[in-house]
């Protein structure tokens, strides 16, 4: 069930270990694919679990990539991800200057917290958002960690919460 996440305030990130497969552009392109994804399987399971019929509606910040992300969001819409077809957007998505909305800086504070627990190992700025990423029997699925190396053992909250559901590690 649903319960453990807040629909109207659920969460979702994709962090990105950069490789020499995946950088630069192809490394934001992923994320955006994976957080559209996650978003429109939340949104199904609103429907399937609690009845609820929400439709979503994905906004992203105007900056370097968005002339492309309109792009990859459009085909994402029209063609589908790489795990099937986004079903439950209400419109295309929509791109917003930072200054003009306020959703738009949370979300920009929500990835500075991730860059920090992933990128420096500063966790105290992400802790309070933890419990706000989607859930699903103690898995966190709004929080998304590729790996170069996915056999490795890590112990950030999206991967720890696989191994041991409902644990978010150390």
């Amino acid at each position: 069930m649903i319960a453990e996440a807040n629909p109207e305030v659920s969460l979702f990130a994709a962090v990105i270990e950069k490789s020499d497969r995946l950088w630069g552009e192809d490394a934001v392109e992923r994320a955006t694919e994976t957080v559209c994804n996650r978003f429109d399987i939340f949104l199904m399971r609103l429907y399937q679990e609690a009845g609820d019929a929400q439709r979503g509606l994905l906004i992203f910040s105007e900056g370097r990539f968005d002339k492309r992300a309109k792009v990859w969001v459009r085909g994402l819409r029209e063609l589908g991800t790489r795990w099937g077809i986004l079903r439950n957007l209400s419109d295309i998505p929509y791109f917003a200057s930072m200054k003009d909305t306020r959703l738009l800086q949370v979300a920009d504070l929500v990835s500075h917290a991730a860059f920090l627990l992933y990128e420096r190992g500063e966790s105290s700025l992400m802790a309070p958002f933890l419990h706000r990423f989607t859930r699903r029997e103690g898995v966190l699925h709004g929080l998304v960690h590729y790996r170069t190396d996915s056999k490795a053992a890590c112990d950030c909250p999206a991967c720890y919460s696989r191994v041991n559901p409902g644990e978010l590690g150390p």
